[in-house]
């Protein structure tokens, strides 16, 4: 397997990798940012609630996409040069899809810490004056790489299961649209959509009072049991693309 995921890495290194995840959590931060611009003093006083709870809707639209386009990326070359039969040859099926598991899960790793990097940036540019909690950082880091990984099995298994890459890239676009709209259907139905998952995780709700127009943000309990249940997906998922892989025709 190691074998495999240095393989990918020199894949990865010539399609520029890299510039496409630096590219989408400054996306990711700049939405945040103009999302949460002109705050005021009471605002900035729960600074950190707000962006807890804007960020998992902005992954929702971002990665819902980005998860699709890495997973088309990763198996494309494969498909385009029709090479699966010489890889297979010179390397184990479990191996070489081990590989892409790996370098995938390193992609979005990387992703999510820039995208906890940019969480300090933006509370010093904002001035935020809410102490920062911990433990909800924490949870929006851990959701978000969990539900990446979900949405990124489920882009590979599409990406094995037809040649052409469009099919990948037209779940991954309408995901994100289902996705977001999940936010407004009750809890039962919205579990059904896996793209909408970075938003049924948050533990951040609110209440805008009409009469003030002020928005006050209210911590919720953290949804482990849902957490756990995207966890048992994501390895469900992959489990599902090794098979796929095992008894892929040549």
């Amino acid at each position: 397997m190691l074998h495999g995921f240095l393989s990918e890495l020199k894949k990865a290194r010539r399609r520029r990798d890299l510039l496409l995840i630096a590219g989408t959590a400054l996306v990711i931060l700049a939405w945040v940012a103009y999302s949460l611009r002109g705050m005021g003093v009471q605002d900035r006083a729960q600074g950190f609630s707000g962006l807890f709870y804007v960020m998992p809707t902005v992954n929702t639209i971002v990665l819902s996409v980005v998860t699709a386009v890495l997973a088309s990326r990763i198996w494309d070359v494969e498909n385009r040069g029709n090479t699966c039969k010489l890889l297979f040859t010179l390397q184990s099926r479990a191996s070489l899809y081990g590989g892409k598991v790996l370098l995938g899960a390193a992609e979005l790793l990387l992703l999510c810490v820039l995208e906890l990097a940019g969480i300090f940036a933006l509370s010093s540019w904002l001035q935020f004056t809410q102490p920062l909690d911990t433990r909800r950082l924490a949870w929006l880091f851990v959701c978000t790489f969990v539900v990446s990984m979900a949405l990124f099995f489920l882009s590979l298994c599409i990406s094995m299961a037809f040649a052409a890459q469009v099919a990948t890239l037209a779940v991954g676009l309408g995901g994100a649209l289902v996705g977001l709209f999940s936010a407004f259907f009750p809890p039962p139905l919205g579990y059904l959509t896996p793209w909408g998952y970075y938003i049924a995780l948050s533990a951040m709700g609110y209440t805008w009072d009409e009469a003030t127009r002020v928005t006050t943000y209210l911590p919720q309990p953290l949804p482990v049991g849902l957490l756990c249940v995207v966890a048992a997906l994501a390895a469900s998922l992959c489990a599902l693309g090794g098979l796929l892989i095992k008894n892929r025709e040549v």
